[in-house]
């Protein structure tokens, strides 16, 4: 068996065929985001550490990417909804300052919204591991 990496699975090529799969495989995403935490390019938070920093009182801005529909439909509490699609033009509605959590349905779109909000200066920024789907799995009701 082959000795693979994080690197490695991030560079892997996997055959493309359009009909049997998508263009960037779930191994390949898997590892970007690996890759994206080993090299420190991104903090992440899972749902227990949020939860319990949470429940200690740590006076964090959550902010939601994922539409407003979504948003509607459940969300954790507190959270603040601003779709990545608009991140850019409303970014003037997070404060820079505070320790900031960003979370969409899985993972893609808070990537997107910490890379913008990391380019605007944020420095106290986290990305919610697995996003609300991860969120409702761990600590469901």
């Amino acid at each position: 068996m082959a000795q693979m990496g994080i690197d490695d699975l991030e560079s892997l090529d996997l055959a493309y065929a359009p009909p049997f799969g998508s263009a960037k495989d779930p191994v390949i995403i898997a590892g970007m985001v690996a890759a994206n935490i080993f090299r420190k390019e991104m903090a992440v938070i899972t749902p227990d550490e949020l939860a319990e920093q949470l429940q200690n009182g740590a006076k964090l801005q959550i902010v939601d990417v994922r539409t407003p529909q979504e948003y509607s439909a459940g969300h954790i509490a507190d959270a603040v909804n601003i779709p990545v699609d608009e991140l850019r033009a409303r970014c003037q509605e997070v404060d820079c300052e505070r320790d900031t959590v960003v979370y969409c349905g899985v993972a893609y779109r808070a990537y997107l919204a910490y890379q913008i909000l990391s380019q605007k200066g944020f420095k106290k920024l986290r990305n919610l591991s697995g996003g609300w789907r991860s969120w409702t799995m761990t600590l469901p009701g």
